[in-house]
């Protein structure tokens, strides 16, 4: 399996994408060890610092620029997963439109878009409704700190111990560019007789492991609004919240009301500085802290990204692949066409013979006008879909394999099968219909799943039957 994974991050952006995208990665890795797992970063030179710290295996290329690239790249995948506040919703569109497309996940902290995909994983310790998301059909939605992505140096801890009073204090802000910031506050908490330890942009940046043993070190820690919060609520590190960015916003607010953080503004709010000393002495009584300590690992057990990969992995394992068929699905085929369910529903129910059904396999593969797929679930064969061009408009027919009737994946192998025959007429959208017999109520069901809708009566071969058009 070929999983392709497209973040970006660096001195303007943060390492918030990354740090989640190399964790999500190595859960990949872990449930499925012999795929073939692509990361591609737009990556300044901050970022690229940062990954090589983390041992990270990754290609840097602006590849929101140069879509073309990246496009042949998606087409070979069976999994792609996006996590960008950059990348427009043309591109996910282009990527929609695709036949034998991927599994396409989008990993999304503050609802930017109205998402063309099939996932969408909110990692959030936001409630589950997300802010403000509206359900669309056909997409799955992981949201909620269950799905929380911490790097492997984060899974697992012991109840974190907390001092009677502060001594260590850790500052971090996040990858951005935020020197100046951090100067401001240093300057301020120098005033009490506190150990200052500043996560900065200007050193060379920390390994995961470096991070952790300061965390477990700190007493209480200032951060901002980001992915550091969740390595920091499970640590059990008490934290004060100050926010630098929109989507950071609502994350404090729900830290705030989960009870792990004291959130107290944006860094450029006049009074910052008076909330930050009011936190600071509401945290210095051991029971405040405790108790925030505790909130906070329980909120976040660790397991996130496992639960993303072994979900991504069972949805992309269960996909439909469109082949054109070869001498080897004859029998199957031939087998399909004469099950006495498959027959009972046909206009004409007789038994077809072998001799007759390799003519008529060998007439349609061979056929310009005639396009007939395969279907395939992992190494399964689910059934096949042929389009017969006429003059005007296009005739499509459906056989499903017996052996996965009434699994619905009838209305999924239709739906397949039609996109990936309008994308190779290139945008000359035919118009396309089925004759469906009217005592056959499974596949007018399937049909009109499938984005068909049922129009006039006709009459095939002396049958009532109802015509389903493309719509």
């Amino acid at each position: 399996m070929k999983i392709l994974i497209l973040t970006e991050g660096g001195r303007n952006r943060g390492f918030g994408h990354l740090s989640r995208c190399l964790a999500l990665a190595y859960a990949l890795r872990r449930e499925e060890p012999h795929s073939e797992l692509k990361f591609v970063i737009n990556a300044d030179r901050h970022a690229k610092s940062f990954l090589k710290c983390n041992n990270a295996d990754f290609t840097a290329m602006d590849w929101v620029k140069k879509n073309g690239k990246v496009m042949e790249l998606i087409k070979g995948s069976s999994i792609v997963i996006v996590d960008s506040y950059l990348v427009p919703e043309s591109f996910y569109k282009k990527i929609a439109s695709l036949a034998n497309r991927p599994l396409v996940a989008v990993i999304d902290d503050y609802n930017r878009l109205d998402y063309p995909a099939d996932v969408i994983i909110n990692p959030s310790v936001c409630d589950k409704t997300g802010p403000g998301y509206k359900k669309n059909k056909g997409i799955k939605y992981l949201i909620g700190a269950e799905y929380v992505i911490l790097r492997k140096e984060f899974l697992r801890f012991r109840r974190k111990r907390i001092n009677k009073k502060i001594s260590n204090i850790l500052i971090t802000f996040g990858g951005m560019n935020r020197e100046k910031f951090i100067r401001k506050i240093t300057g301020f908490l120098s005033d009490y007789d506190f150990n200052l330890t500043t996560v900065s942009q200007k050193v060379k940046p920390l390994k995961a492991e470096k991070m952790r043993r300061l965390m477990l070190q700190a007493d209480l820690c200032v951060s901002s609004g980001g992915q550091t919060t969740y390595e920091l609520a499970r640590t059990g590190v008490p934290t004060i919240g100050i926010c630098f960015a929109d989507n950071q916003l609502y994350n404090l607010k729900c830290w705030q009301k989960n009870g792990f953080i004291e959130y107290v503004g944006w860094f450029s709010q006049k009074d910052l500085f008076v909330r930050l000393s009011r936190a600071i002495a509401s945290l210095c009584d051991y029971r405040q802290r405790n108790r925030r300590s505790i909130v906070g690992q329980r909120t976040i057990d660790g397991k996130g990204a496992a639960r993303i990969a072994m979900f991504l992995l069972k949805e992309a394992k269960n996909r439909l692949i469109l082949e054109k068929p070869t001498g080897k699905d004859v029998l199957d085929i031939w087998k399909w066409r004469n099950h006495p369910e498959v027959r009972r529903r046909c206009f004409n129910k007789t038994k077809i013979g072998l001799k007759a059904h390799k003519e008529w396999f060998a007439r349609v593969s061979n056929s310009p006008r005639i396009k007939m797929y395969i279907a395939k679930q992992g190494k399964n064969k689910v059934g096949v879909i042929r389009f017969d061009e006429g003059k005007s408009r296009v005739i499509v027919n459906v056989n499903l394999n017996p052996d996965f009737f009434g699994r619905g994946l009838g209305a999924k192998l239709i739906r397949s099968g039609t996109t990936k025959f309008i994308e190779e007429k290139k945008n000359k959208f035919p118009e396309i219909i089925a004759n469906i017999e009217r005592d056959n109520f499974v596949s007018q069901e399937a049909f009109a799943k499938a984005g068909y809708v049922a129009g006039t009566n006709n009459n095939v071969d002396g049958y009532l039957s109802y015509v389903y058009k493309f719509s």
